[in-house]
């Protein structure tokens, strides 16, 4: 049985927030372009916007090509995002609620 964690906080707005706090978030691009970041690894946990992430960070993700795990919100999620990372060459393994997707040769 897999528990598809609904806890934790969330950048999105809720009815049952009490206080709010103003963070600065960047895109994955945006944070390896300032910080001049080329990784090896993403490790991505984000309660609900993992496709955000990953839409943020195409460009790191195609041309950078770092292993990837994340944990997934729901298990029609990961159709979605096998769709996203297999085009860019990257084979997909998912167990249980989480995903590793590694970086394989592509024929260029």
């Amino acid at each position: 049985i897999i528990d598809w964690n609904r806890g934790g906080h969330s950048l999105h707005a809720s009815d049952e927030s009490e206080s709010a706090v103003e963070v600065k978030v960047w895109t994955l691009d945006g944070l390896c372009a300032d910080l001049k970041l080329a990784p090896d690894f993403v490790k991505i946990d984000v309660e609900g916007s993992v496709e955000a992430v990953l839409r943020g960070g195409a460009k790191t993700l195609e041309m950078k090509r770092p292993a990837i795990v994340l944990e997934l919100d729901s298990p029609e999620s990961a159709t979605r995002i096998r769709q996203r990372l297999e085009p860019l060459g990257y084979a997909i393994e998912v167990a249980g609620n989480i995903l590793s997707a590694r970086p394989v040769t592509l024929g260029r």
